[in-house]
């Protein structure tokens, strides 16, 4: 697996990447000690389809429909 992190200002983007196919169907977003409340809304996007199976707000555990990627 590959991370970036490709922060602008206030926004910015997260890109992971695998070396093979994987489902996936959750994940997993954290904030750092110190900054809970500071994650605004957020969308999951598919960058091979263009997709969006899951879009909301502020930090936690969020579950989608499995996704091939």
């Amino acid at each position: 697996m590959n991370t970036f992190w490709s922060p602008a200002g206030s926004t910015g983007s997260i890109s992971v990447t695998w070396g093979s196919s994987i489902t996936v169907s959750a994940i997993n977003i954290r904030e750092v000690s110190g900054s809970a409340g500071r994650i605004g809304s957020w969308r999951i996007v598919n960058a091979g389809t263009g997709a969006v199976p899951a879009s909301g707000s502020g930090a936690g555990v969020i579950t989608f429909p499995a996704v091939s990627l």
